[in-house]
């Protein structure tokens, strides 16, 4: 299986497809590529409702190092859909797992929304050993939210730290499969709410003109006030699927 590595470099050389739906790889597009990427994320409810997230992103090279990429944002489910708001992302590359023994990236990311912008900052580390694929991300997010109260726009900050981890192994160029997890931690106007803990398997296949990636997170442990999950803000299963087409 380790002497198919070359091959798995080779195939993944000139895109930028995702193993992981929620956590990044520090690899960026080649010059000459671009990508559509679709993303849903399926947020089923205690009620028996179906909500999704949606994003729409066009990515681009500027330079062999650095990447951007333009999103839509929307809702969708039940209840009806609305629109979200548009986000600008940035992604440079200062190491490559391919050629240094650790992969190094920093992504940045603005988003602008109809009564909130959020503003998220990531560390990017992953490695290659073989066919097993291990990434990590720091993330950090400013969510700020304004609203109208009589003749007066009322600001509210909460801040997000978030560790993503995922492990995946890649059983033929085209094939992998994992495992990924995720620590979602937030700060309303800087005091601790809760941390919520996700874990599950992820699965991705890629082709040479379009790939897919999808995770299934259950919501497994949560540190907060009240006793067992946070079921207010995220919700006890979710799913994330992600697919890109390359043009």
């Amino acid at each position: 299986m380790f002497l198919l590595a070359p091959l798995f470099f080779l195939a993944s050389a000139h895109a930028n497809e995702r193993h992981f739906t929620y956590t990044y790889d520090t690899e960026v597009l080649p010059v000459e590529a671009r990508e559509l990427e679709l993303w849903t994320t399926f947020l089923p409810m205690e009620s028996g409702m179906l909500d999704m997230k949606q994003r729409a992103e066009l990515e681009f090279a500027v330079s062999p190092k650095l990447m951007s990429a333009f999103y839509l944002n929307w809702s969708g489910g039940m209840h009806g859909s609305s629109f979200d708001g548009v986000s600008s992302e940035w992604k440079v590359n200062l190491l490559s797992r391919t050629v240094e023994p650790l992969g190094l990236a920093l992504y940045g990311e603005v988003g602008v929304g109809p009564e909130e912008v959020e503003l998220e900052a990531k560390l990017l580390l992953d490695k290659e050993v073989g066919p097993l694929l291990l990434a990590y991300n720091l993330v950090g997010e400013a969510e700020i939210e304004s609203e109208m109260s009589g003749a007066e726009v009322e600001s509210e900050v909460e801040y997000v730290m978030e560790h993503d981890l995922g492990a995946t192994w890649r059983f033929s160029p085209h094939f992998s499969a994992g495992v990924e997890l995720r620590n979602h931690t937030e700060f309303p106007e800087g005091e601790f709410e809760h941390a919520a803990f996700f874990v599950g398997p992820t699965v991705a296949y890629s082709s040479t003109s379009w790939w897919a990636a999808l995770s299934v997170l259950p919501q497994v442990y949560a540190i907060h006030d009240e006793p067992g999950l946070v079921l207010d803000e995220h919700v006890m299963d979710e799913a994330r699927l992600l697919v890109g087409f390359h043009f």
